[in-house]
């Protein structure tokens, strides 16, 4: 019989895979859960050590290594993540979609930002770029 508390890391077996999985919920009969839904068939019963829906059985507390390594390996994975979403969304891209928005909403802030000089040199090179477009 597995006797877990709300907090514990359980090893959590599905035949081919072990899992460490943190317990976040116990019912007043004793089922655990891992995730946040409190569906009763989403339960394990303490008895048996089995999901009512048969994907996987508990097969003993977790050691504090194993759940270091548990951890450490999450962490990995969240740095990946956020790595990949900063390659994905560079500086310039951000820079670029923050601009554009102050065009679109706010585009007198947007404008007060630059000289007359320098509003006019731009509607100049956008007239001449809309020009060659046409003609060419």
């Amino acid at each position: 019989m597995i006797k877990a508390n709300v907090g514990d890391w359980v090893i959590f077996s599905t035949g081919r895979e072990k899992q460490v999985r943190k317990v976040t919920h116990v019912d007043a009969k004793g089922r655990l859960y891992f995730r946040p839904s409190k569906d009763w068939r989403d339960g394990y019963e303490p008895e048996t050590g089995h999901s009512r829906n048969s994907k996987g059985r508990i097969e003993r507390l977790a050691t504090k290594e194993e759940i270091r390594e548990h951890l450490r390996v999450e962490e990995q994975k969240a740095e990946d993540r956020r790595r990949d979403e900063e390659r994905r969304q560079s500086q310039e891209y951000v820079d670029m979609q923050f601009i554009a928005s102050t065009i679109e909403h706010q585009s007198e802030q947007f404008l007060g930002t630059f000289t007359k000089d320098e509003i006019h040199e731009w509607a100049e090179r956008l007239r001449q770029a809309k020009d060659d477009s046409e003609s060419g």
